[in-house]
């Protein structure tokens, strides 16, 4: 079956967008041995509002009514389920290494196909439900059931998965009645917010290198959420979620770069598995 443009679109989004997400989280991993969850993203959060802000007054753009929101109890809950999904996997990148956090997010996907019918009325066929189960089972296969990835933290990620799957289920709704750039601003804004009320228990100095590195990390998650947001906009949350799947190879690729850490066995045939997942969901037909 051929993919078309418009879905083909959405997976170039997501591939996209979790790329830049995934060396956000590197990023913020690395500057994260020194500074709490709670000031990294007030300072990072605030980075992405200037941004947005200076796209939408671009020679051309609309300005702020681009940021005008239809429904503020939606975008509210979709961004307070932002913070929540940011702390818990910030919090997990402490613990463990940048592969096994990103693999343990991948149960989303899952989720997705699951609560798809329920939530948003799609239809999702044993096809897509084989795909999804097969790529799960390439993460699995990252992570090494049985090792040290599966101590307390390794639940941190888990629940980024359900919050996540949760999350694409609205953004899925709300992207019909609003723009793209309004829930990246709104969602940024919640978590800045969120971020400030943990002064009270201290922040240390930071130095302008970090600063830089949370602007550069600003600009990633930014044009991340940007493009995953635009992701659901050419496809249905069941077919589009999957692919996120490839955080996975791309938080490999980053620890063998800045970590020095070499793909064993394991990684080479859950990443394979993933792959072949993802190929096996582009060819399947929509409903199947």
């Amino acid at each position: 079956m051929s993919l078309k443009p418009n879905r083909l679109r959405g997976v170039a989004c997501m591939l996209g967008g979790s790329g830049m997400l995934t060396l956000n989280d590197a990023v913020i991993k690395w500057v994260g041995a020194d500074h709490p969850v709670g000031q990294m993203i007030t300072i990072r959060g605030l980075f992405v509002m200037i941004l947005v802000l200076a796209v939408v007054h671009r020679p051309g753009g609309r300005g702020l009514r681009t940021l005008r929101v239809s429904s503020i109890s939606g975008m509210l809950v979709w961004a307070l389920m932002l913070v929540a999904s940011t702390y818990l996997f910030l919090t997990g990148l402490q613990y463990l290494p940048l592969a096994d956090a990103a693999a343990l997010t991948f149960a989303g996907p899952l989720f997705v196909v699951m609560l798809a019918p329920l939530l948003l009325g799609e239809s999702v066929g044993w096809h897509r439900r084989l795909g999804v189960a097969v790529g799960f089972g390439g993460v699995l296969l990252i992570l090494k059931p049985g090792a040290e990835a599966f101590r307390w933290a390794a639940f941190l990620p888990l629940s980024v998965a359900l919050i996540e799957a949760l999350r694409d289920m609205i953004a899925r709704r709300m992207v019909a009645s609003e723009t793209t750039l309004a829930m990246v601003f709104s969602g940024a804004l919640v978590v800045t917010v969120s971020g400030l009320v943990t002064m009270p228990w201290g922040w240390p100095p930071i130095d302008p290198t970090t600063i830089g590195l949370l602007a550069l990390a600003a600009c990633l998650q930014g044009s991340a959420h940007f493009f995953m947001v635009e992701a659901f906009r050419h496809g249905e949350a069941a077919f589009i979620s999957p692919f996120r799947y490839a955080s996975v190879l791309w938080a490999t690729a980053l620890g063998f770069v800045l970590w020095g850490d070499l793909p064993d066995a394991w990684i080479i045939v859950g990443g394979g598995l993933l792959i072949g997942s993802g190929l096996y969901l582009l060819r399947s037909k929509k409903t199947g």
